[in-house]
């Protein structure tokens, strides 16, 4: 199954699986709602959680009507693709996983402002 990329007119990228496609409609399974960000002339992404998680009901498969997208990309790369697939299975991993302990996945101040340094991350203080 093939990675989609959909821009839709409410403002929302999202990232999903093509299921379906007809003349109305595309149906996606495990839309995963994405950031693009612009920073020093470079644009990279990150992945924000499953699309319209908040509703009742069976959201890992959702149809979209074709008149409420802008733009599709069905050619994304290899990492982009590889990076949705993992983040699928870090989320499916953290949400349905009973025995999971915050604790172990939480990380300290002092490990938060080591990896931002190695992220040459700088914050706007005004």
């Amino acid at each position: 199954m093939s990675h989609i990329f959909l821009k839709l007119s409410n403002g929302d990228d999202i990232i999903g699986r093509l299921a379906m496609e007809d003349t109305g409609s595309i149906r996606i399974e495990d839309p995963v709602i994405v950031k693009l960000i612009s920073r020093n002339h470079n644009i990279g992404y990150t992945f924000l959680g499953p699309w319209y998680s908040f509703g009742r009901g069976n959201f890992h498969t959702v149809d979209i009507q074709k008149h409420h997208i802008i733009a599709v990309f069905d050619d994304m790369s290899d990492h982009v693709s590889d990076q949705y697939e993992k983040f699928l299975d870090f989320y499916n991993s953290r949400v349905y996983n009973k025995e999971y302990d915050k604790e172990e996945d939480s990380m300290s101040e002092e490990e938060l402002d080591a990896l931002l340094e190695r992220m040459n991350y700088k914050a706007l203080l005004h």
